[in-house]
């Protein structure tokens, strides 16, 4: 079955976000918390408003419940108006209109923007929001503040497992803690791979339905192949902290244990093609601001790891609101009929999620 049969078995009717980047908490968590205009700002207008001049101290001071909202408005709105028209805060504008009845976002009509907000975070949010008006299927959640895998309501979420903490520890006390996690000393490359293969399956157990890397975010995405003797030693040279912490932009340039990287790399797409669990690659534009976006050379992937059977997505982020859609380049979908068939399916080891998901995030 090929992609677009598989898309098209979801329904023409069905609204869905495309970009595994959800970060939504439960409900329960999110309906106990104070919430606002400026909440839903957060996700990502802010950062917009920020570009057209707004300083953190602004920003800061917008975000606090505790300062009365006229005086929040006057520091946001200068710059709101310059940046209204961006796609973030044009998702914004769209969010307000249709799910809380505002025509405009002004200084006019803040009140009941919040009244309308505040009166909707209730129980009943998400279903209201995701299924009733966004009519998304499920969402494919990234727990990026959860340190080990976590099975999320399945009413709402399929999960996505980052990762990227065994390719790319920095420093002895990332490994330590990553053998704390796992319940294994980790005093060797072997042993780095047995807790990512632990990890890998009570991510499984969880619910995963694919691996997300946003490692991009850190460095390129040539991964070389590299041989495990040279990756022992680079792994031996980090027990040691034996290279130096570059500082500034040369965090993404420099990396003193890039061959173990790459090494590690490989070896999680290994992983993860055993199992049968596709691969979506974060890259293109990155949250926040002053994110230039690092270069997706044409060698994204090493040819050895796209010739794999493992189902490839680069995601195009253009991060929208949780009712939208966004862009996907696929640079690699070719699997097997069999596997294709898995990802259709309905429990959550074989539900289809490659790239489908509402969107708030840093990555």
């Amino acid at each position: 079955m090929c992609p677009s049969v598989l898309i098209a078995r979801l329904g023409v009717n069905l609204r869905i976000d495309v970009g595994n980047s959800s970060r939504r908490a439960r409900e329960k968590e999110r309906t106990s918390q104070p919430v606002d205009l400026f909440t839903l700002a957060s996700h990502y207008a802010i950062y917009d408003v920020i570009s057209a001049g707004m300083s953190r101290d602004d920003a800061k001071l917008v975000a606090d419940q505790g300062v009365p909202d006229a005086q929040r408005w006057r520091r946001f709105e200068p710059f709101w108006k310059a940046a209204h028209l961006t796609g973030y805060c044009q998702a914004l504008s769209v969010a307000v209109r249709d799910l809380y009845g505002v025509d405009e976002i002004s200084g006019a009509t803040l009140s009941k923007i919040n009244g309308a907000i505040r009166a909707g975070n209730k129980p009943g949010l998400y279903r209201h929001v995701l299924k009733k008006r966004a009519r998304i299927r499920f969402s494919v959640l990234d727990q990026y503040w959860a340190p080990v895998p976590e099975r999320p309501d399945p009413e709402f979420f399929v999960l996505a497992q980052k990762f990227d903490g065994f390719v790319a520890p920095m420093r002895r006390t990332n490994v330590e803690t990553l053998g704390r996690q796992e319940d294994i000393t980790i005093g060797n490359l072997a042993a780095l791979k047995q807790a990512l293969e632990k990890r890998f399956q009570r991510a499984l157990e969880a619910g995963m339905v694919t691996v997300k890397t946003s490692i991009a975010y850190n460095r390129d995405l040539m991964f070389r192949e590299v041989s495990v003797a040279d990756a022992e030693r680079d792994f031996e040279r980090l027990m040691q902290d034996a290279g130096s912490t570059p500082q500034g932009f040369h965090t993404y340039t420099e990396r003193p244990y890039r061959i173990l990287e790459d090494h590690m790399f490989h070896h999680l797409v290994k992983v993860a093609d055993a199992n049968n669990i596709p691969m979506q690659i974060h890259t293109g534009l990155h949250a926040g601001y002053g994110q230039l976006p690092k270069q997706l050379k044409s060698h994204t992937a090493h040819k050895s790891i796209l010739s794999a059977s493992t189902a490839f997505e680069v995601v195009r982020v253009f991060r929208i609101a949780l009712s939208l859609v966004v862009g996907v380049l696929r640079i690699r979908t070719e699997r097997s009929t069999a596997s294709w068939e898995r990802l259709a399916g309905r429990d959550h080891r074989s539900r289809f999620g490659p790239l489908l998901d509402p969107v708030h995030d840093g990555g």
